[in-house]
């Protein structure tokens, strides 16, 4: 939608950079080709001087003023109007920034309970200025005479009108201290204003600061405001970067098993709900989106103005969005819905609008009432694939969604899955935000995962969850051999993609499938009631534990234990499979298989451990829509114990494949064994 965008002046340069050396070296190749029998370099030098002409050496002239030129203007926007940055050098500022001053982790900061935003985007000039008034509350039980900020060192100014004074400013790692005129009492308020800008001055060596752009742009509240104290997510996290640094472990989030960490939000320690007010103005031919409801539109001075507000709290998580979009529109249940697209991507609209009526429709009768009056999904360009949920706004990655082919009716709609997942996110984030420890994000991703899962299943059917949770499966199983860092429990989890994402979505659906639907989500439910737009203490994983715990029979809370509080791993195995056909024309099918389970530690060494478990054995027919869509014929759970296993089970129909845990629902070392094709016997 932005096509090449910013990144055409810094190509024709780099071509013509590139270009005039090949000609260059082309002319040269030329004048020293060997012409008959003699080829050494001497005679080649002495015919180059003899063919070296004025012409010649006016083109090689021209050259090479080209090549000279073009390098110095690219050096001068490279290392000049620009900084010229390594991926090393980018590490050292994290660590530079985590040795000095992670001992303000612990001082006492305000916190901010209220945003009011005036952003002014000028996409055509890639450029944007803001000013933002931020109210803090000193909610901590002594007076603040200072306070610490971490701003973004990518902002062309950023500064406070009224802060206090600055006493230290570390520029190249993005951490400021301000001296209060007047020392800010427990429970005070004081109202301050933030003025910052982007400008993108010529061409860099790397990616463009893409959160402006020609049209798409997608400005991240941390983008343009400064974080209140020391933000530990700046750490440099894998082992291998941390030693190259000259620095230790990672010091953790605490267990949730303790209460450190419980006074801070997961993703928000300097604020947790605000209340929010933005007005942005772009260009004419522009729709700008934000969080909240639109208040007002109007053009003034040429530009595009849009004002936007929320009636209640939100997360200190905004965004501001700009293209020339086109606008689908439904409701559903009294809710707007609303897609912002570019023109001519309209190819995956019905699928994403019937994501979020069903994603609304499932969170809302299974966890509790849906706290907005509209949903909104907005385009940006692809320059990241991803798409992020804030409140009442899910700004959605044209690569992810809206390009997408659904075509062939076999594979998995992941643009009607990603919609559901963030929408979900308005329940497990925008309602219950979990506490800075270890686990949390079981509440927010996992959760999320969960619902997108089961909006899947009641959409597409139990039977076509197949392929999905074996996807799932899959890269959670190559995410834990190469994850440097080792590997926790689910409820331990921290930043790792395979656990909260992948383990996370195998562990809920097998969760549901062995205590009920029903029940699984009451427990949902209590739990996000319980914990509903809280302040600290936060809501942990063990908190989520107990209340699943209580909806769990008391034969099946080993579940609990394999599945979140340690790494539990099966390898179930289908050796054989035959039938025969019964007098009354069913078919009688014997499968053989074999088990066993494990128990890992966070190094990957597994030890087997004895078991008697409820998993499921079943029979399939023949596929009905490509791989991983074959007919369900039978399924039921047994007893299975380790080592060899016999079950026989009469199906209706003539059977194609069966095995065990067939649907992949318990953490398998080697999905592909689980299933074999059903032979006649004798």
């Amino acid at each position: 939608m932005n096509g090449f965008g910013a990144y055409i002046p810094r190509l024709a340069w780099y071509m013509l950079y590139w270009g005039a050396a090949a000609l260059i070296l082309a002319v040269f190749a030329q004048l020293l080709w060997p012409r008959g029998t003699d080829e050494n370099l001497s005679s080649r030098f002495a015919l180059l001087k003899q063919n070296l002409n004025g012409r010649i050496a006016t083109l090689l002239l021209c050259l090479t003023a080209v090549f000279v030129g073009t390098g110095g203007w690219i050096y001068y926007n490279q290392d000049i109007l620009n900084k010229y940055s390594t991926t090393k050098g980018d590490e050292k500022i994290q660590a530079d920034y985590e040795k000095q001053y992670r001992k303000f982790l612990t001082q006492p900061d305000p916190k901010v309970v209220g945003i009011r935003v005036k952003i002014d985007l000028v996409p055509e000039e890639l450029r944007y200025s803001a000013v933002t008034q931020i109210t803090l509350q000193n909610r901590s039980a002594r007076a603040l005479d200072s306070v610490f900020i971490t701003y973004p060192t990518a902002l062309t100014t950023g500064d406070f009108d009224n802060l206090g004074k600055v006493i230290y400013d570390d520029k190249k790692v993005g951490f400021r201290i301000y001296k209060l005129a007047k020392a800010l009492q427990p429970n005070d308020s004081i109202t301050v204003t933030w003025r910052s800008s982007l400008v993108e001055k010529g061409f860099k060596n790397g990616a463009f600061n893409n959160t402006i752009s020609y049209n798409g742009s997608f400005v991240h509240s941390d983008e343009f405001v400064p974080y209140f104290g020391y933000n530990p997510d700046n750490e440099l996290e894998a082992k291998d970067k941390r030693r190259k640094q000259g620095m230790g472990e990672q010091i953790k989030p605490a267990d949730p098993e303790t209460n450190i960490g419980r006074e801070r939000s997961q993703y928000f320690s300097d604020a947790d709900w605000i209340s929010y007010d933005c007005v942005v103005s772009t260009s004419p031919s522009q729709i700008a989106i934000s969080p909240g409801y639109l208040q007002k539109e109007w053009t003034e001075n040429g530009r595009r103005y849009f004002h936007y507000k929320m009636d209640a709290p939100i997360l200190n998580f905004y965004s501001v969005l700009s293209a020339e979009y086109e606008v689908a529109r439904d409701t559903f249940h009294g809710i707007n819905l609303e897609i912002y697209y570019h023109k001519g991507h309209g190819y995956n609209l019905k699928s994403m609008m019937r994501g979020m009526k069903d994603a609304l429709k499932y969170a809302g009768e299974n966890f509790s009432p849906y706290q907005f009056r509209q949903a909104r999904i907005i385009e940006f360009p692809r320059y990241e694939s991803f798409a992020q949920s804030f409140a009442n706004t899910v700004p959605f990655s044209e690569s992810i969604g809206f390009m997408a082919d659904l075509r062939d009716s076999s594979e998995i709609d992941y643009p009607y899955y990603v919609t559901a997942h963030e929408i979900g996110h308005q329940w497990w984030a925008h309602q219950v935000s979990g506490s800075r420890q270890k686990g949390s994000l079981i509440m927010t991703e996992s959760m999320a995962q969960y619902t997108a899962l089961m909006v899947m299943k009641h959409t597409f059917g139990a039977d076509k969850m197949r392929k999905f949770l074996k996807y799932e499966m899959d890269r959670y199983l190559a995410g834990r051999q190469l994850d440097p860092n080792g590997e926790n429990p689910l409820y331990h989890v921290l930043n790792q993609q395979h656990i909260y994402y992948q383990k996370g979505s195998c562990v809920m659906y097998a969760m549901q499938d062995y205590i009920g639907e029903d029940n699984f989500n009451k427990a949902m439910s209590a739990f996000i009631k319980a914990n509903q737009f809280q302040r600290a203490p936060y809501a942990n994983s063990v908190d989520y534990l107990d209340t699943l715990s209580h909806y769990t029979p008391d034969s099946l809370k080993y579940l609990i234990t394999d599945m979140y509080k340690t790494i539990t791993l099966y390898s179930n195995k289908c050796d054989s499979a035959s039938w025969v056909k019964t007098a009354d024309g069913k078919y009688k099918v014997t499968i053989h298989v074999t088990a066993e389970k494990f128990r890992a530690d966070s190094a990957g060494k597994e030890t087997a451990i004895p078991f008697a478990d409820y998993i499921d054995i079943g029979v399939l027919g023949p596929e009905t829509n490509g791989k991983y869509s074959d007919k369900q014929l039978f399924l039921k759970k047994f007893l299975v114990k380790p080592g060899k296993n016999t079950f026989e089970v009469i199906v209706g129909e003539e059977p194609v494949k069966a095995g065990i845990d067939i649907y992949n629902k318990l953490i398998d070392r080697d999905t592909d064994d689980n299933v074999k094709t059903v032979t006649k016997a004798g």
